[in-house]
């Protein structure tokens, strides 16, 4: 008898359905769950379906993402992949519940690679000794041996489950990675940082002594009002912020050393010193000048333009006084600069809400395994830049798609 036993949708007593739900109250309940609304939504959906029998008719891509998460029956889910998402962070999450749950728990939910289906296993009862005559154990085989022989092997089962679960979606991380986290020498992270200017209180407009204080160039001086002064390194936008937060997070778990620098300060020399991460593109002049000669660039007007094929471009159409668009472009890149010879990484939006959004995608093993699916042979030793697009709702990206996407 196998050490534990995976029941399908079907046939299942009342008993084990009650404990099915059971099981789903304490997953939801857990700290891996309640922080998103999706996955949990995601997860009810297809543990109650899946025990109402209805598994291969209702829990399918379009019909989750029109029940569960919203959208309307004619949505494209290849340009929507918000379903496929979900379900591998819903793996993920129950991955690491099981890690840390009493192994006693019965049964076991999970959600099998290419199937929205949940399924559910339960571990074979252990027989009691019958209380009219008591049994004489061999010493080989007394009960805490019996407990240890049923429990290894469900350990090995839930391990394999796991690694299997995680760890070919943490190596695309890693490979995406690799001349990153190979380089010995400290990562250099330049982040944009947009020109803010602040009201010169306290000084003579009329003065032409206290024009330009605070670091002002001639240029700056003719197009603003003198009472105003520029504020150079002051500010970083919260969106650059985020995609710092999950860079720098990143590095930290592989154990990478790293320095920040502002984009518009950042001297020539430190860019040949090791890798660099590139944050933002407008306001980070690096980014600018070492991405100009690839695939996919940034031009004036909202617009990131293919330059090995002209006229095709992506346009961002809408804009908001506030610069916080209803849908934004962005670009993740990777490549060895012909300029400094050194690594390079770079998470840029037209918008910083785009630089959040590339900065989510290249540190999340589910978005660049999705993102990688159809990569080339030996993708990973190729230089690779992503177009992507997201909608904005409030100041908060949606799931990134991939529009276009480019190695050599």
């Amino acid at each position: 008898m196998s050490a534990m036993t995976p029941t399908g949708q079907i046939h299942l007593s009342e008993d084990r359905k009650r404990e099915a739900l059971e099981e789903l109250a304490r997953i939801l309940k857990s700290d891996f769950f309640r922080g998103s609304r999706n996955c949990c939504r995601f997860l009810e959906y297809s543990v109650l379906h899946t025990l109402q029998g209805n598994a291969q008719s209702d829990i399918r891509e379009r019909i989750v993402g029109v029940e569960v998460f919203d959208r309307p029956p004619s949505y494209n889910a290849s340009e929507d992949p918000i379903v496929r998402v979900t379900a591998n962070d819903v793996r993920k999450r129950l991955a690491q519940f099981y890690t840390g749950a009493n192994v006693e728990n019965n049964p076991v939910i999970s959600l099998p690679p290419g199937s929205y289906a949940a399924t559910f296993t339960w571990k074979p009862s252990v027989p009691e000794p019958m209380q009219a005559t008591p049994l004489r154990w061999p010493r080989a085989w007394r009960p805490g041996k019996i407990t240890i022989a049923t429990l290894v092997p469900l350990a090995l089962l839930v391990a394999g489950f796991i690694y299997f679960q995680t760890a070919g979606r943490d190596a695309v991380e890693t490979n995406v990675w690799s001349p990153v986290l190979r380089d010995s020498r400290t990562v250099l992270i330049c982040v944009a940082q947009p020109l803010a200017y602040s009201p010169a209180t306290g000084l003579d407009a009329s003065n032409p002594a206290t024009q330009g204080k605070g670091g002002s160039t001639s240029e700056a001086s003719k197009v603003l009002p003198v009472q105003f002064i520029p504020m150079p390194g002051a500010f970083v936008g919260v969106a650059d912020a985020h995609a710092l937060a999950d860079i720098v997070s990143f590095l930290g778990k592989h154990g990478k050393s790293w320095h920040l620098s502002a984009g518009d300060s950042t001297p020539s020399a430190e860019l040949r010193d090791g890798p660099v991460v590139l944050i933002g593109v407008y306001d980070n002049p690096w980014t600018r000048r070492l991405t100009q000669d690839l695939p996919f660039v940034f031009q004036t007007g909202n617009t990131i333009r293919d330059q090995a094929q002209p006229g095709k471009e992506w346009h961002l159409k809408q804009t908001s006084a506030d610069w916080c668009p209803p849908e934004d472009l962005a670009v993740v890149s990777r490549f060895i600069s012909s300029e400094t010879g050194q690594p390079v990484m770079v998470a840029a939006g037209v918008s910083n809400i785009g630089t959040q959004t590339a900065g989510e995608f290249l540190t999340s093993p589910d978005l660049l395994s999705d993102a990688l699916q159809d990569a080339p042979k030996g993708w990973q030793k190729k230089n690779f830049q992503f177009v992507l697009y997201t909608k904005v709702l409030g100041r908060t990206p949606g799931p990134p798609v991939v529009v276009a996407k480019r190695f050599w």
